[in-house]
């Protein structure tokens, strides 16, 4: 079995991000996971139960290494009086809050977003050869009257 990092414990959740960026992107998450207090089940924004998977582990690290193997987990709660004692939660909102005590379980976070891809070596040359997918940060000169349906083979004339 590969060790298990601690647990950390923060109020849930802050209000904004740490001013220290990661050093570099990563694929995989980092060996550690922080619990959501008060003590009690995981909560949706909406006060529901969110989006997991419900089993039964031995103990709570073997949960945590479960969330850390499965790359849509971004956390779990762990229940240790309770036969399916262990939940990995797929959604990053399913940490918003607690509710029912240390009775319940134990809320923790191992990620707030998807795994990183590294950047670019290098900015690519512009124009790109091929329409982006996900529209540019700056407007274009001269809008369309009507948008095409697809990428047109050539420029459009005005």
């Amino acid at each position: 079995r590969s060790p298990v990092a601690p647990l950390t414990t923060t109020r849930s959740p802050t209000k904004r991000p740490t001013n220290a960026p990661a050093t570099a992107p990563s694929r995989s998450p980092t060996a550690m996971c922080v619990e959501i207090t008060p003590y009690g089940c995981c909560r949706n924004s909406t006060g529901g139960t969110g989006d997991y998977q419900l089993f039964t582990v031995g103990a709570q690290g073997e949960c945590q290494q479960a969330c850390f193997n499965n790359a849509a987990c971004f956390g779990f709660e762990w229940r240790p009086n309770q036969n399916l004692n262990c939940e990995l939660h797929f959604d990053a909102d399913d940490f918003s809050a607690t509710a029912g005590g240390s009775s319940c379980g134990y809320c923790c976070q191992c990620r707030t977003g998807p795994p990183t891809m590294p950047p670019a070596k290098s900015p690519t040359k512009m124009p790109t050869k091929s329409p982006t997918k996900s529209p540019t940060k700056m407007p274009t000169k001269s809008p369309t009257k009507s948008p095409t349906k697809s990428p047109t083979k050539s420029p459009t004339k005005m």
